[in-house]
C-alpha cells in the first residue's frame, strides 16, 4: 500500500488523528493504518465523520483524565457525524469490524482492539440507545471499565 505524506487517508487531515496537545504527534505503525482504513470503510459507508480526538500522547491523554490503558495512546477516534444517528453509526462501526465501541452523549468511541489481541468490548451510554448485534461481545451499561 501507498501512504500519502500529505494527509494520511483521503478523508481525515494529520490534524485530525494526531494529539491535540502542543505536541501533535501520532503513534504512526501499522495498528495506525490499519485503523484509519477501518475508519475511511465507516466514512464511505455513512458520509463525513467528525474525529474530536484520534491520538493521545501519555501527557496529554493524562490531561483530559484519560484511563491509563486507553487505546487512544495508540490510535482511536472519538466519532460524530451530522449524517446519522449515533445508534446507526455504532451499528455501521461494528459491520466495518470495529471492536471497541463505547457510546456516549454526542460521539462513540472507536478503536480496532481485536488488532492488538486484546478482546472485543462494547460500553453503552443509556443515552445512546444501542444494542450491539455481535455475539461474544461484552457489553456493559454501567460505569465504563476497559
Amino acid at each position: 500500500m501507498i501512504y500519502r505524506v500529505d494527509k494520511p487517508s483521503d478523508y481525515f487531515s494529520w490534524w485530525e488523528v494526531s494529539c491535540r496537545c502542543d505536541c501533535k504527534a501520532v503513534m504512526v505503525d501499522d495498528f495506525f493504518w490499519k485503523s484509519l482504513q477501518m475508519f475511511d470503510s465507516l466514512r464511505e459507508r455513512i458520509g463525513p465523520i467528525e474525529m474530536n480526538c484520534g491520538y493521545r500522547c501519555p501527557v496529554h491523554n493524562k490531561d483530559v483524565g484519560g484511563k491509563d490503558g486507553s487505546l487512544h495512546k495508540r490510535f482511536a477516534g472519538d466519532v460524530w457525524s451530522r449524517h446519522c444517528d449515533l445508534p446507526e453509526m455504532a451499528d455501521e462501526a461494528e459491520e466495518v469490524g470495529f471492536t471497541g465501541i463505547i457510546t456516549y452523549d454526542g460521539f462513540i468511541h472507536l478503536d480496532a482492539r481485536h488488532l492488538l489481541g486484546m478482546r472485543p468490548y462494547c460500553w453503552v451510554n443509556q443515552t445512546a440507545l444501542w444494542e450491539s448485534k455481535a455475539e461474544n461481545r461484552v457489553v456493559q451499561t454501567d460505569e465504563y471499565e476497559d
